[in-house]
């Protein structure tokens, strides 16, 4: 039995199926933090036939964050960044878009957060949650998109920041 975890998170259930898989596979050792000869870190990947270069620049105004609405991804950080650009230069025309689901309770929560707070720091024109899309228009997202933007706390590389290097977003 193989299993493929990297979640970060330690419960019960991860126990138990370390306790039954022959093998587990994970992509960092953040991803599953627990110690067994059975785990292998086998590195981040993406399949590349699907991410291109787009083969024209349209005028790229948006901050791109792809991935789950949850505290462990600090969007937070992003509203302050937004925030921060307004003061320093007021007309700069950039938006923030985010684009990913809010999967758990909690992360339910924090999104209804983060959307009082654009309420209340004036960023509502500039910054939209997009909600989880198909995987097959992840590309054309970072195809026009400025930068992306990932400030995730767990301290390895997001699957998300490998497909937009692919498409030629920073």
């Amino acid at each position: 039995v193989l299993l493929w975890y990297a979640h970060g998170t330690v419960t019960p259930s991860l126990r138990w199926a370390l306790a039954c898989a022959t093998r587990v596979v994970t992509s960092t050792p953040e991803g599953l933090r627990l110690a067994s000869p059975k785990v292998h870190v086998i590195g981040q990947g993406i399949n590349l036939t699907r991410y291109t270069i787009p083969t024209f620049a349209a005028v790229r105004r948006d901050l791109l964050y792809v991935g789950r609405i949850s505290p462990r991804k600090r969007i937070d950080l992003l509203l302050d960044i937004i925030q921060r650009l307004n003061a320093i230069q007021p007309n700069h025309g950039l938006r923030l878009r985010l684009v990913g689901p809010a999967l758990t309770a909690v992360d339910q929560r924090y999104q209804e957060q983060l959307i009082s707070r654009l309420a209340e720091r004036g960023l509502k024109r500039q910054v939209t949650f997009q909600g989880p899309v198909d995987p097959d228009q992840i590309p054309a997202l970072h195809g026009t998109a400025l930068l992306h933007i990932n400030v995730s706390q767990t301290g390895s590389v997001d699957k998300s920041v490998l497909e937009a290097l692919a498409c030629g977003c920073p």
